[in-house]
């Protein structure tokens, strides 16, 4: 689970925590030989993200699910809303993990 940069995130396909390939914003000194960054580096919710290890790409904020809900029930319940209540909700535990699952 991550605690510093990605902390919220998870690829909602495969449900890894990364890594990720982010469009940040960052203040740079360009010059004919190179850029040299300095200062912080940004992103917001609305920056591209991608998983490398499954090509899902959208947006940051599709990368965030709610900490207390395991990834596989965040896809169920995009693909299918119906289908939280049979795999479990929050409150709950889940009757099933998905094949496949490593844990």
């Amino acid at each position: 689970m991550n605690t510093n940069c990605l902390e919220g995130l998870r690829c909602p396909k495969c449900g890894k925590h990364g890594p990720f390939h982010i469009a940040i914003s960052a203040l740079a000194t360009v010059t004919d030989d190179g850029v040299q960054h300095y200062g912080d580096i940004e992103w917001s919710d609305d920056s591209y993200c991608d998983c490398p290890a499954c090509d899902e790409s959208g947006i940051v904020q599709d990368f965030r699910t709610p900490s207390d809900q395991p990834w596989w029930e965040a896809q169920a319940a995009e693909e299918n809303p119906a289908s939280l209540g049979q795999r479990g909700s929050p409150g709950k535990p889940a009757q099933g993990k998905p094949d496949g699952y490593p844990g």
